[in-house]
Formats: structure tokens, sequence, C-alpha cells
């Protein structure tokens, strides 16, 4: 389905790693005791919890965090500590965030990453297919002006031969220092100026489900078709960023859904990096709260193999609500 070439799991980089990623705690003193490898225990997270009631939130110039820890300092698993809970919007499945981060090392404690430097903040649609399960879970319990503390192990060497002294090294845990600055909320559907159809273009109609189309008993378009059915008053979607959308698509010969996102409780959060090329080409460029129309030719869609629903090939048409991009 659509739905599996379209939608990437989650999203990873260094400011992604922030969402995904983690932070390792520290402490301000020895622990009591050493762990001796990362094997499974009893107790992993309030262990890691313990671990990271260590690390004092000092705030620095500028409201830039510092964190003070004694290194080395790793984790079990993944896990996040709350030093205060905001006092503006709450934060809901699916709404975008934007906030700021400082990711440190927990084995040397050096700052490897920092949106301040960066000069911006980062944003993120708050949902269980961006976000790491752990951190969705912080992150919908508190509101916008809050800092937490999200920690991920390091990477753990075995060492090597069977009598080693020790039984391997950790990277030391990656500790991010994240204030949610803004919350917002997303539009339920498309919204702005209707756009008068093209002639021989299918046709779209609201209904309670979502978009419903009436496809043309004609040959579709060779090439790809992109065209505003709403036109939104947002920034135009650019290359590589990642939207939130409803969509829904049909299959041009018999007029067969094939995929849709519109009975979910939150917009599928697609990277444009990592879906159907016909459908990229047809969203870069249109504005954010659009409606947008796409006929997507077999190859710049699935092309001459199909896949399990969609047959050998098949022309594809889209309606999409673009309803955010980052």
């Amino acid at each position: 389905m659509m739905r599996r070439r379209m939608i990437t799991s989650r999203r990873y980089c260094a400011a992604a790693a922030i969402v995904a990623l983690g932070l390792a705690l520290g402490g301000c003193g020895e622990p009591e005791e050493t762990l001796p490898s990362i094997a499974p225990m009893p107790e992993i997270s309030e262990l890691d919890q313990q671990m990271l009631s260590l690390i004092e939130w000092i705030p620095g110039e500028d409201g830039i965090p510092l964190l003070a820890f004694q290194p080395p300092i790793d984790v079990l698993e993944p896990a996040t500590r709350v030093i205060w809970e905001g006092d503006g919007e709450s934060i809901d499945e699916g709404d975008p965030i934007m906030f700021q981060f400082v990711v440190y090392n927990g084995q040397d404690g050096s700052v490897i990453d920092s949106t301040y430097e960066q000069g911006k903040p980062e944003s993120l649609i708050v949902t269980p297919d961006t976000t790491d399960p752990v951190l969705f879970e912080a992150l919908t319990k508190v509101k916008a002006g809050a800092n937490l503390l999200y920690a991920t192990p390091g990477t753990f060497t075995p060492a090597e031969g069977e009598d080693a002294a020790v039984p391997g090294t950790s990277s030391g845990a990656n500790i991010l220092a994240i204030t949610v600055e803004l919350v917002a909320e997303l539009p339920p559907a498309a919204s702005g100026e209707t756009v008068a159809p093209v002639e021989g273009l299918p046709t779209v109609a609201d209904s309670d489900n979502g978009p419903v189309i009436e496809i043309p008993d004609a040959e579709p378009p060779a090439d790809l078709v992109s065209q505003d059915i709403i036109k939104g008053a947002g920034a135009p979607v650019e290359e590589g960023q990642t939207v939130a959308a409803r969509y829904t698509g049909w299959i041009w010969d018999g007029s067969r859904i094939f995929d849709t996102n519109w009975a979910e409780d939150s917009p599928a959060v697609l990277s444009l990096d990592a879906v159907v090329e016909g459908w990229k080409q047809g969203i870069v460029g249109h504005t954010v709260g659009s409606r947008v129309l796409t006929i997507v030719p077999p190859g710049l869609g699935y092309g001459g193999a199909g896949n399990e629903v969609v047959p050998p090939g098949a022309t594809l048409v889209f309606v999409t609500d673009i309803l955010a991009a980052y």
C-alpha cells in the first residue's frame, strides 16, 4: 500500500535524534555501584531514572541550558525526566511543536549538537510515527515552555576473549536538554481559496470520510499533473521537508481506493525523501493549507511492477490536504 512506501516509521538525523534519540544522564557524584554491563537487569527504568536525577539543569546565558554531571554516564534504555512541565498550551498527539535542544556526550560531558548554535529551533509533529515512544509519552504530558531531559544508551562494545577482566565498554549515553518553545494545533483539513476545476481532470467533492472523486471515462494523462483544489495561505512546501497530511489514493482504472489515512486519529507524517516520486513532485511548491489533486503516471509511481494492491502500469490519483511542513 502507499502507506508502506510513502510513510517513514521514524525521523532520524542530528536534530531528529532529539526526537528519536535520547540522552543519557549523569550525576554530580560517583554512583554507589558500577554497572558491569548492559545485560538485562531488574528495575532498569528505576535505575535509569535514578541516574537522570543526578543531572543538574542550570539556566545558562541567553537561556541556553547547561547540564552539570559527573561523566561517564550511561543508561540501559531510553529515559526521560521532566525538569519543568511548562505553563503554556498542552501537547496532544498530532500537534506540531517548536523546540530547542543541547545534546551532551555522557562519556566525556562534551556538547555534541545544539539548535542554539544552528540559529533556529527544530520542529516536530508529535506522533508515534515521528517520535521515540518514551519521548512521545513525556511530551504528551507537558506543555509549552517545558524543560526535559531525554537519554538513550550509548553503543556497547563487548570485550574480546572469554577471560576478559571486564565485560565491555560503552560510548556513553546521549543526553538531550530539551525546551519546548511553541505548541500549535493542526487543522482538521485544508482551508483557503477554492480553485476552479480544470476540464478533463477528476472532480473532487467533500464527504464525511474525506474527499471523494469522480474519474472521467478517458485515458489518463501521460505526464504528471498537480492541481490545487483549495489554495492554502501557508508557505510553499520545499524539497527535503517533512509534511503532515491527510490523503487518499485511487487507481485511475476502476476508480478504486488503494490507500487513505482519513480514518486515522492523526495525519500522516511523510518525509519527502522517502515517498513515491510522483507524490513528492506533486506536493513540492504547493502551499501549506492546500488541497492538491495529483495524477501520477506509472513511471513516477509503482512502475511496471506494481505491488500487492497497485496493478502493474497503474496511473494513480491522489487528493492530499497539506496541513503542515517542516
